[in-house]
């Protein structure tokens, strides 16, 4: 992460500290995880619509669109896993259209990306990975490591969806 130096700067009565960091914009939100993302736009309502249409085709909803009550356990992890994908298939367009951005850049550490390319799960979820690829890195940044918790995931629709 990015590191703010401060100068000192000498004056009659003392040592007044002055900062060389400039203003965060409002548009900038810290995540649970402590990076920091900045959100510049919306989405199309047309690429919403092709997200929400190709992810929930085949959810077991009811016919009001809510979830089906007695879902046996294989049905609620199905679910959550088309959740996963909906949000990564939001995130990815946001990219791509320059509507979200990871405001320090990536970590210059690249520690998180070995234990990416070592998970069996990562690997599994995006067989068409490049992992030296910079727009694959912040993909895979933001959806496992950035979006640590549900109040960092529902920023995502908040934040990039027209409602």
């Amino acid at each position: 992460m990015a590191k703010v130096v401060n100068e000192e700067v000498e004056v009659s009565e003392g040592v007044v500290e002055v900062s060389t960091a400039k203003p965060v914009p409002a548009n900038v939100v810290t995540l649970s995880s402590g990076v920091r993302v900045q959100f510049l736009g919306r989405l199309p309502t047309t690429i919403t619509q092709q997200v929400v249409v190709g992810t929930f085709q085949d959810a077991n909803l009811g016919a009001d669109g809510q979830i089906k009550e007695g879902m046996s356990s294989m049905e609620q992890l199905k679910l959550a896993k088309k959740m996963f994908h909906y949000n990564k298939a939001i995130v990815t367009f946001a990219l791509s259209l320059k509507l979200i951005k990871i405001y320090d850049g990536l970590p210059a550490d690249k520690e998180w990306l070995d234990y990416l390319q070592m998970n069996p799960i990562v690997a599994e979820d995006n067989p068409h990975v490049d992992f030296n690829k910079k727009i694959h890195q912040e993909i895979l940044f933001l959806m496992y490591v950035a979006f640590a918790n549900e109040q960092d995931i529902e920023l995502i629709s908040a934040k990039l969806l027209n409602s």
